[in-house]
């Protein structure tokens, strides 16, 4: 039920900016994030990207995080070949380094956004 009336705010927003109801095949997917949270608990799957959180939650940013966690989560399980450690912890050693990333885009996000919104009280004379 909760879908259809985000549904009708979507053709109401689109018939008042857009000037048309013509919208179709609408869908919609939850971008997972919180991949700070990540720690992998599995001997056997290693996740990456999207799968183990890591989008941006502002933007929605993720195609950088998915590329370098693919290739950390590869080079993890090509290095525990050689090495006493498991796959599982070779990445999380390696995500520590995506997390740092990640916190430094969402840093950058911040200090972008808090720009953005000076500029507008300047420009809108809501500040002086």
């Amino acid at each position: 039920m909760k879908a259809k009336l985000q549904t009708q705010r979507l053709y109401d927003y689109a018939k008042a900016r857009l000037f048309s109801t013509r919208l179709e095949a609408i869908k919609g997917y939850p971008i997972c994030t919180g991949g700070f949270k990540y720690r992998p608990d599995s001997s056997r799957v290693l996740l990456a990207g999207d799968a183990a959180g890591l989008a941006e939650r502002l933007f929605g940013e993720g195609v950088y995080f998915a590329v370098k966690s693919g290739q950390q989560a590869a080079e993890a399980i090509l290095e525990s070949e050689h090495q006493t450690l498991s796959a599982r912890d070779l990445y999380f050693k390696k995500l520590k380094g995506i997390h740092t990333d990640f916190f430094r885009q969402i840093s950058f996000y911040q200090q972008f956004l808090v720009a953005g919104f000076i500029i507008t009280c300047y420009s809108q004379k809501i500040i002086y």
